[in-house]
């Protein structure tokens, strides 16, 4: 694969008007020479006059696996990179996520993501902290981050797009596209020059929230759902666990502690029933890659 294919930068976004326009700036200011930006509007009143090289996709009622599927839809490039609203992109951001495709086995890359709600510029990559998806080493991964990741276009399709059963603000959806892609013999590869700075705005977003992931329902039924159509044995108990283990924080009261036990239950047997409902299981895959 030719590192100068044309790239298609999808951009799912939710009342983040200032932050957007920082995003589509940098994503404007790559020094790739071949891609388009989409940006799939999921805010109730419609972004306007965003520059004229950005193509608008207005949708409602918000929901972050449909928008990133009318972008993958729409989208020309070979291969789809998918951020978030609140990042911040250097320069080459672009062109470190194309040339991991040279590889023809590399069906999606996992960028670095580097957690800062106020970078600096220029924007400069401290050293990584070697937690979750800020790391120095590159290699395969067994899913990606969903405010940075990129795939082949036509892979995605194969794997049949992101699954929209998920619920609106979608708990673990990109864990589960990787897992399609998987099953179609592609790796997931981690490449750690391929850097954001995620902002993680606490105004607007799909999965800004009053309350932890913990306390909400959803977060239960999207990780059981998830768990259920993916992964099997140890893993399976593995990922349970440790979607279980956010009812439990160091600081809890005891109130909180059975309020979440409810939460925990509710959300779990909702994730089962729509398993049954909507969804079958695929092949069993590795939860993690060492």
């Amino acid at each position: 694969m030719p590192e100068r294919a044309f790239l298609s930068v999808v951009i799912a976004t939710f009342q983040r008007e200032t932050l957007l326009r920082e995003t589509i700036a940098d994503a404007l200011a790559q020094e790739y020479p071949a891609f388009e930006i989409i940006v799939v509007d999921q805010s109730p009143t419609p972004i306007t006059h965003l520059d004229a090289r950005v193509r608008v996709i207005p949708t409602q009622p918000p929901h972050l696996p449909r928008a990133r599927n009318l972008g993958v839809r729409a989208a020309r490039g070979e291969m789809v990179v998918l951020v978030d609203d609140d990042v911040a992109l250097p320069p080459n951001f672009l062109a470190m996520h194309a040339q991991c495709y040279a590889d023809a086995r590399v069906g999606g890359v996992a960028g670095r993501v580097i957690l800062d709600p106020n970078p600096t510029r220029p924007l400069v990559a401290p050293p990584a902290t070697g937690i979750d998806f800020d790391r120095a080493q590159p290699g395969n991964v067994p899913f990606a981050r969903g405010c940075n990741m990129s795939f082949r276009r036509a892979a995605l399709h194969q794997a049949g797009l992101f699954d929209e059963h998920f619920s609106a603000i979608a708990w673990s959806e990109e864990e589960d596209i990787c897992f399609g892609i998987r099953r179609l013999g592609f790796q997931i590869r981690f490449e750690p020059r391929a850097w954001l700075i995620h902002r993680q705005a606490r105004v607007g977003g799909m999965r800004t929230q009053t309350h932890a992931p913990a306390d909400r329902a959803d977060f239960y039924r999207d990780r059981i759902y998830f768990a259920l159509k993916n992964v099997g044995g140890l893993d399976f108990v593995r990922v349970v666990w440790d979607t279980y283990r956010h009812t439990l924080p160091p600081r809890a009261h005891g109130a909180q502690i059975v309020q979440r036990q409810f939460t925990w239950l509710r959300g779990s047997l909702n994730g089962l029933v729509h398993f049954v409902r909507y969804a079958k299981r695929q092949r069993p895959l590795p939860y993690r890659i060492e």
